[in-house]
């Protein structure tokens, strides 16, 4: 864990606000992904039951970099047009 811990801390590391997993030699990125979802002005529980598959699927997902990016794929998914 060492060498990535001070690789990411150099000045010369070009990443910032990633997370990283360590093990055994084996170092990956790790990050969390937004799926595209469902959406209903009128959600119930009765609607995320029977959507979670839509709401689970991984296809076409993304990886937003923050939570500017986060909002703007939201609004775009609610947005009429």
């Amino acid at each position: 864990m060492s060498p990535v811990v001070a690789f990411l801390g150099h000045a010369d590391c070009p990443v910032t606000g990633e997370m990283y997993t360590v093990g055994a030699g084996q170092v990956s990125r790790f990050f969390i992904g937004r799926t595209r979802g469902y959406h209903n002005p009128a959600l119930t529980v009765e609607d995320v039951a029977a959507n979670l598959d839509a709401i689970r699927n991984e296809s076409g997902y993304t990886v937003p970099a923050g939570p500017a990016d986060e909002m703007a794929e939201l609004f775009a998914a609610i947005m009429p047009g």
